[in-house]
Parts: structure tokens; sequence; C-alpha cells
């Protein structure tokens, strides 16, 4: 459902660490939308790499970067090309809201 993204970068994540990783991607959205970044579910499952906070605001155009945290037992090496997330488009709704005090 969503675009494969590769890494840019060779390295080592650590069991119960994480690593920002370099794509050298850039988008250009339109206005009305977003994109989020969400983890592969073949890296979850096999080896506990997770995708951290990833809302991409249409006005971004600069690199995307990804925050991957290892929560395996195992070092988990990211090569050059490999699929480490992915990457989809979602419409913007916005709404009117108001803060309120808790009480």
């Amino acid at each position: 459902a969503g675009y494969d993204i590769a890494s840019s970068m060779e390295t080592i994540i650590e069991p119960k660490s994480y690593k920002v990783i370099s794509t050298n991607l850039c988008l250009k959205m339109t206005d009305g939308c977003f994109a989020k970044v969400y983890s592969k579910s073949g890296l979850t499952v096999k080896h506990g790499i997770h995708v951290g906070a990833g809302v991409i605001d249409s006005g971004y155009t600069g690199e995307i970067k990804v925050a991957l945290f290892n929560f395996g037992e195992k070092d988990y090496k990211v090569t050059i090309g490999s699929k480490i997330a992915q990457l989809i488009f979602h419409p913007l709704i916005t709404c009117s809201s108001k803060n309120v005090i808790a009480s």
C-alpha cells in the first residue's frame, strides 16, 4: 500500500537503541495532504525494528530521515538501498477546535 523508503547509508543499530537514517529522499506535496512514515511489517516481525514518529507536512521539502528503533535482541545492519520504511499519503482534514481547561 505504501511507497518503500530506502536507506542511503550503512550503519548498525544496536539492541534497545535507535539511529536516524538518511534516505536522500525529498518530496514536494500538494496542499491538502500530508505523508506518514510507517514501519515495514517484515522488519518489525522478524527483527523488532520500528519507525519513530513520522508525520510530514505538505510544506516540508527537506530530506526525509527515518528514526529506526531496535527493540530486538541482536544488532541490526542497515545497508545502502535496503528498504527501511514505507510512506503513505493522506488527505488533510481540517476542523475548528477550541482549547478548554480540564475540570
